[in-house]
């Protein structure tokens, strides 16, 4: 082996992956937060152009359009429930811990190697954290949506 050949160069590829792989998550929650977003900013706009909530109660209707459009401010009031839930600020988990104790236990003091395997396996357990977040997310985000689909066919 050449002396200026790094033995820890295997490692080191792993956990810059890991890192982006952390990035990306973080990304990505991001974006569905955004979309989420977009859904209350599009429930808050249907809200403002649909006539049928404004005059159901100062004119008379069959009662079945009241039902209807009494189911579609439920639902619209549920697809804002659902998209603020999925929105709410979430902690992600970082790949090292914040605490000096933990620090000094799993990296400091130990082979570079042993230390760059301890931050790898603390990358493999945050990704699956902050994957988790995500996929709550996601769901959160396709639930609204569809919710808010509906709402808007049963309004027009």
């Amino acid at each position: 082996m050449d002396k200026n050949e790094d033995v820890n160069a295997d490692v080191k590829l792993a956990l810059e992956e890991m890192r982006l792989n952390m990035q990306d998550s973080i990304s990505a929650g991001n974006a569905i937060d955004q979309k989420l977003i977009l859904v209350l900013t599009v429930a808050g706009i249907i809200l403002a152009i649909t006539e049928p909530l404004q005059g159901v109660f100062s004119r008379p209707h069959p009662m079945w359009y009241s039902l209807l459009v009494a189911t579609a401010l439920v639902l619209y009031i549920l697809a804002i429930g659902i998209a603020l839930f999925g929105a709410r600020p979430q902690r992600y988990q970082g790949a090292i811990a914040s605490k000096w104790d933990e620090l000094t236990e799993h990296i400091f003091g130990k082979t570079e190697r042993d230390a760059i395997l301890s931050l790898l396996s603390g990358y493999v357990d945050q990704i699956q954290h902050n994957l988790k977040i995500n996929r709550r997310k996601g769901i959160a985000f396709q639930i609204s949506f569809i919710v808010l689909l509906v709402t808007v066919l049963l309004l027009f």
